[in-house]
């Protein structure tokens, strides 16, 4: 029996993973991209609760927390941590400063270059039933 490779594209290729991207600037870019459509929420989208009762099992956010103003971040975050188990940030620069009281608990840092990946863990997710 062949074991299917564990990469990313291959899961979403064979369907084992479902991928659902955000891209409020280009989501034709995206579309020419990925071949799939893409929602177009802004951050102030989701601190609104666009996202709603939806749920995910990661959130990535790359190369885009760190733009957000400061006094932004909380919202945000705190929608997110209803949203996911586990969010990763990308990010060329130490911030964002993403604290407990955000919802997130941090796992762990890595660094590759000059690029930043950090691991939270949601402390208000709640698993649908």
């Amino acid at each position: 029996v062949e074991e299917i490779e564990k990469r990313p594209i291959v899961l979403i290729r064979e369907k084992l993973m479902t991928v659902q991207g955000v891209d409020p600037y280009t989501p034709l870019a995206y579309k020419g991209r990925t071949g799939k459509e893409c929602l177009t929420h802004t951050f102030q989208d989701v601190e609104m609760g666009a996202l709603g009762d939806q749920t995910y099992d990661l959130i990535v956010c790359s190369f885009a927390l760190h733009l957000l103003e400061k006094s932004k971040l909380f919202g945000i975050c705190t929608q997110l941590a209803f949203t996911a188990p586990c969010l990763i940030i990308l990010t060329p620069h130490k911030k964002p400063h993403i604290s407990a009281t955000c919802g997130w608990q941090l796992l762990e840092e890595i660094m590759f270059d000059r690029v930043r990946a950090r691991i939270y863990q949601s402390l208000f997710f709640v698993p649908p039933s």
